[in-house]
């Protein structure tokens, strides 16, 4: 354990975490709060700043889901403005679709015409850890930051004013501030069969390789279930639609799904508008994506249902599903990719989520804490949570798009910033302390 106490851990490095640290040391109050030590813990060295959507697992031919005009972000902007004739440079090398992608684009690029183009994920990548990289090395940036590349399986209170933070090489920190920014709930499930696949980190990034070898070794009369219809699942479809063989092999694509709705489109026969939440009706998916899928719409069936559970049924998965309570059905297929988004505290393999959901208050759907309105876990002074772990239902705010993330992580930097000059307030919340 480090004799001298970090003044913030961040636990898990990508967007969540790049966010609060362009907050709080971007701007002009840097100079006069005592953030100096920060400690960085993540698990993928290839995730650092960018997270695992704009990082080194996504495949590059991967899109922004939404458009500046959608989705305003004017750092993001104003640096495609200041690079716009950089990014031919940062195509990666014999990509078609990228370059297909820059040829389509390029005039309204180079004239600053950028509002409604869909960017490549990777560039999103490359500009947050740019500007990141920036601030670290500033002549005045005024503090340092230490990187362990490690899992954490746990966090307590050490004493008045520190937490004790534990990876799974058992080796401990010191940190007077926590911030909790590791993205969705990662799932566990108990299915084995090398032909379903689900999320392999914390957000819905999949072995797509992994998915293609396992069609291709089959017959050319396939069907393949996708559990959700969400982004991923979206995503899933615009990578099956570039590959010609994939879709020879695939007879039938079943889409089964709570909402009955794929983003910006195709819908169940019974999917009801009038009955579904906002946030189902208000997806939105890239022009990119939404014209790739259209073009394979004949493949596409959507069942408006819950899927009870998966099961191995001699070389293939059987799929138990439930259509308003009415009773169970079974469907039969060769492959089942689970894009159903992130899981519940009570069904996960993340050991720290284990280890905390213990001692913390845990939402009533389970599937976050609960924070405060400056995005602090209720009984946990300078414990906050940033990211698509903070969970729609904690509020009304939309925690997920990246203006969205980038927003709560400025409420959390100046939250920090504030309790760090007026101790009162970190005394006060002392009194409420759970753990």
């Amino acid at each position: 354990m480090n004799d001298k106490p970090y003044d913030i851990c961040f636990v898990g490095s990508g967007l969540s975490c790049s966010s609060v640290i362009y907050n709080l040391f971007s701007n002009d109050h840097k100079e006069s709060i005592g953030f100096k030590k920060i400690l960085i813990i993540e698990k993928n060295d290839s995730n650092l700043w960018r997270g695992i959507p704009y990082g080194g697992i996504a495949k590059n031919e991967f899109f922004l889901i939404e458009t500046l005009r959608q989705a305003p972000f004017p750092i993001f902007e104003e640096w495609l403005l200041n690079n716009r004739r950089r990014l031919h440079g940062l195509l990666i090398d014999n990509n078609e679709i990228l370059h297909n992608w820059y040829g389509d684009n390029k005039d309204n690029i180079l004239s600053g015409n950028i509002l409604d183009i869909y960017f490549p994920r990777y560039i999103f990548g490359f500009f947050i850890n740019e500007i990141i990289n920036n601030i670290r090395n500033a002549s005045d940036c005024g503090f340092t930051i230490d990187i362990s590349y490690a899992e954490v399986t746990d966090i307590d209170r050490h004493s008045t004013n520190k937490y004790r933070v534990t990876t799974s090489e058992n080796i401990f920190f010191l940190s007077r501030y926590i911030v909790m920014a590791i993205g969705s709930i990662p799932k566990h499930h108990t299915v084995k069969s090398k032909k379903y696949f689900t999320d392999s980190e914390f957000c819905a990034v999949y072995q797509y390789d992994d998915i293609a070898k396992e069609i291709l070794a089959g017959s050319n009369d396939q069907s393949l279930v996708i559990v959700g219809a969400s982004a991923s699942a979206l995503e899933l479809l615009y990578f099956i639609s570039n590959n010609d063989e994939l879709l020879l092999s695939l007879r039938n694509i079943y889409i089964i799904s709570n909402s009955g709705r794929l983003i910006d489109g195709l819908c169940a026969s019974d999917f009801d508008a009038l009955a579904s939440p906002d946030y189902v009706l208000m997806r939105r998916s890239s022009d990119i994506y939404r014209k790739a899928v259209s073009g394979i719409a004949e493949k596409i069936t959507i069942i408006k249902a819950r899927v009870k559970s998966v099961e191995e049924h001699g070389e293939d998965l059987s799929i138990v599903y439930s259509k308003d309570n009415s009773g169970d059905n079974i469907m039969r297929s060769n492959i089942v990719i689970n894009c159903s988004g992130s899981g519940s505290l009570d069904n996960t393999n993340s050991p720290l989520l284990n280890n905390l959901k213990e001692k913390f208050p845990v939402t009533e759907e389970r599937r976050g804490f609960e924070v405060n309105d400056n995005n602090q876990v209720i009984g946990c002074p300078g414990f906050f949570v940033v990211g698509p772990l903070l969970n729609r239902a904690f509020s009304s705010r939309q925690v997920e798009s990246i203006p969205a993330v980038f927003r709560e992580a400025k409420v959390v930097a100046e939250a920090l910033i504030n309790v760090e000059r007026n101790p009162y307030l970190h005394s006060k919340c002392e009194s409420e302390t759970i753990i």
